[in-house]
């Protein structure tokens, strides 16, 4: 198993002027590069090193990467600290951290990073891309918690590595291997306002060469609504069963399997109204729609690798697909009703290969291809789209210097896409550790990002709310160049902190425009190619442990993100915002707080005249009380502030909850 070192940083953020220009810096550090020393042998003790005993972090650079040397900042999210949150999705343990917002909707729960938004986010899964996207966002809020090792974050464009989508980052969420040896498992019983039901569980049992563990989860919440004048909902109620199964093969101490694979099946409920005119005794009236969606997601991996002295070679097979059926009931009526069935598959595959070449320099190349297919009766388009994609990559990571510490890591990778044709994403990463408490890094890189199917193809129509939405096949992909600068300081074992710049320029920004309007009908709303946007900031984080068992991390984030045409700050941009994480355990109690102070953001009305929202302290709470070496009691609250409205922050009210966890 790959061991992960947790890296607490601290970062910050603003805007800052352009690097050196990207191919001249690449083209130093290569050329540079082929004066490398020989190979040197490898020292007899790591010879027979198994693969789990290597610490690394690996998604800042798609290999294996000590901690103390990652060029690239990487925030980890391990399984203590979702534990003592008391997070139920993957979307719940990311609430409250630096720089990302959590977008929520009727679509599920989406994650904004750096001003950037959710469709400019990588969100990966072992490695794995995954399909079911709702107007090119991916709803966090289908991953459940219980089986999730950790969540690794690297802010920043990472096209260089992954391609499409990573403009503004990427979100990589590993699940739970299986035990190594003994027999574990737990369940977990909660109940809670507002119709919230949780039942979590988990069985595993190790051996010498085989391992395997079962993950599963029900959850269900009631539909929520913020706005005492309609009965439309605000928020769906969910009904969730989710199942993870992981088998993990160690044939020999250098080769390993892993198998992945998951199911969910998801409902989500809820109620759209429409203001008709008053009855003939002035009554309000409404035309009311019952909405329900059932979606079955399924999503499978299979991932040798092999470790032959410096060389180690993975290849990983996988799909993900997404079976939906979308029903309209209209109460009293049926000119709305509406039966919408639509499917997505997409199959991927990657081979890897990791080189250390000598103490100075660690290559990696690889190849990956994807294959994604749209069969739905809301296509524009006669003919089902699907389309192919092959990337190449390739990047070294070298030590400059020892004495002080300086490491380059150039990147490059290439895609061919059938339906965009190529696609360049350079990058360069640069650290320089002065001393054995200050770490520098610097970066720079291009980005890309092809349009969806939905963007292209997909019509939506609501009309009984009045509007539709109609594929655009003329779009083009986004571009962008980001830049980014940190440093971290590492003063003790309790005491850290980091501070930042970011700024990414996006060219050809997809967005969602007003194509024609019908006073007395539906509305109808598009996609469009814009000149381009930009969004660019500052990020201040301090860590502080108080206590050898407690950790408290506070941090500040400015973000000043922006249409180019019209410098209007984007709708729905938080300028500033606050983060406290408090993550621990006092005596017999674990102990978890997010808490996340959002400044106003820019909204505006149908009419196109512009307002702010108010500020919104977002704040979860949860302990949880050993009641012996096998119970414990649990107790929580989501949203303690009662946060949201239907506007700008449609959240779920405060609720309370409680319940026991037992484990073997």
């Amino acid at each position: 198993m790959l061991s992960i070192i947790v890296i607490n940083t601290v970062r910050v953020v603003t805007s800052t002027s352009r690097l050196l220009p990207l191919p001249a810096l690449m083209a130093l550090a290569l050329g540079a590069s082929a004066h490398a020393a020989e190979p040197a042998p490898i020292p007899a003790e790591l010879q027979d090193l198994p693969i789990e005993t290597i610490p690394v972090v690996v998604t800042g650079t798609r290999g294996e990467t000590k901690q103390k040397d990652a060029p690239v900042a990487v925030e980890v999210i391990d399984r203590a600290a979702i534990e003592a949150s008391g997070a139920r999705t993957a979307a719940d343990a990311l609430q409250g951290q630096l720089g990302l917002r959590i977008q929520t909707s009727f679509r599920g729960a989406g994650v904004e990073v750096q001003g950037l938004s959710t469709k400019h986010v990588l969100i990966l899964v072992d490695g794995q891309r995954v399909t079911g996207k709702s107007d090119e966002e991916l709803d966090l809020s289908r991953f459940s918690a219980d089986a999730i090792e950790r969540i690794e974050i690297v802010k920043g464009a990472a096209s260089a590595l992954y391609g499409s989508d990573a403009i503004g980052g990427v979100i990589q969420i590993f699940t739970r291997r299986p035990p190594k040896a003994r027999p574990e498992g737990h369940v977990e019983i909660i109940a809670g306002e507002h119709g919230r039901v949780v039942l979590d569980g988990r069985v595993g049992l190790g051996g010498k060469y085989l391992a395997g563990a079962l993950s599963f989860g029900l959850h269900r919440d009631d539909p929520f609504r913020l706005d005492p004048s309609s009965p439309s909902t605000t928020g769906s109620g969910t009904d969730d069963v989710a199942t993870t199964l992981r088998l993990d093969w160690h044939p020999t101490k250098k080769a390993r399997v892993d198998v992945r694979v998951a199911h969910l099946y998801r409902e989500l409920t809820a109620l759209d109204a429409t203001a008709l005119p008053p009855d003939l005794n002035g009554n309000a009236r409404f035309r009311r729609v019952d909405r329900v969606d059932y979606t079955h997601t399924l999503d499978a991996r299979i991932a040798p690798q092999v470790r032959v002295g410096r060389h180690l070679v993975e290849a990983a097979v996988g799909t993900s697909q997404v079976w939906s059926t979308l029903l309209q009931d209209q109460r009293g009526g049926t000119q709305y009703d509406r039966r919408q069935v639509s499917s997505e598959q997409l199959y991927t595959t990657e081979l890897k290969w990791t080189y250390v070449a000598s103490d100075d320099h660690t290559l990696t190349a690889g190849v990956d291809g994807l294959y994604e297919r749209l069969v739905s009766e809301r296509l524009a388009v006669e003919t089902p789209p699907d389309h192919g994609r092959v990337g190449v990559y390739a990047q070294d990571a070298w030590l400059v210097f020892e004495h002080p510490k300086l490491t380059l890591v150039p990147g490059f990778r290439v895609d061919l896409d059938t339906q965009f044709g190529e696609a360049y994403a350079p990058r360069l990463a640069i650290r320089w550790d002065p001393n054995d408490q200050v770490a520098v890094r610097v970066g720079g890189g291009l980005g890309f990002r092809a349009p969806g199917f939905r963007e292209q193809y997909l019509l939506f129509e609501n009309p009984s709310v009045g509007y539709q939405v109609v594929g655009n096949p003329e779009l083009q992909p986004e571009h962008s160049v980001s830049e980014d600068a940190s440093v971290e300081w590492t003063a003790s074992a309790w005491f850290s902190a980091s501070v930042g710049v970011f700024r990414h320029d996006i060219d050809d920004l997809i967005t969602t425009d007003l194509v024609d309007e019908n006073p007395t009908g539906v509305d109808t709303y598009s996609y469009v190619n814009v000149d381009s946007a930009t969004s660019q900031g500052v990020e201040v984080q301090l860590a502080v442990k108080p206590i050898a068992t407690l950790e408290v991390k506070l941090g500040y984030s400015f973000t000043d993100s922006r249409d180019d045409a019209t410098d209007l700050k984007i709708v729905g941009r938080a300028t500033h915002q606050g983060t406290l994480n408090v993550v621990g355990k006092i005596a017999l109690i674990d102990l978890g707080l997010q808490a996340e102070l959002v400044g106003p953001r820019p909204f505006e009305h149908a009419d196109g005249t512009r307002y702010e929202s108010d500020l919104a302290l977002l704040v979860d709470a949860r302990l949880a009380a050993h009641l012996g070496e096998h119970m414990s009691l649990v107790a929580g609250v989501d949203n303690l502030a009662d946060a949201g409205d239907v506007d700008t922050l449609p959240l779920r009210p405060r609720t309370l909850y409680a319940g026991l966890r037992g484990t073997l």
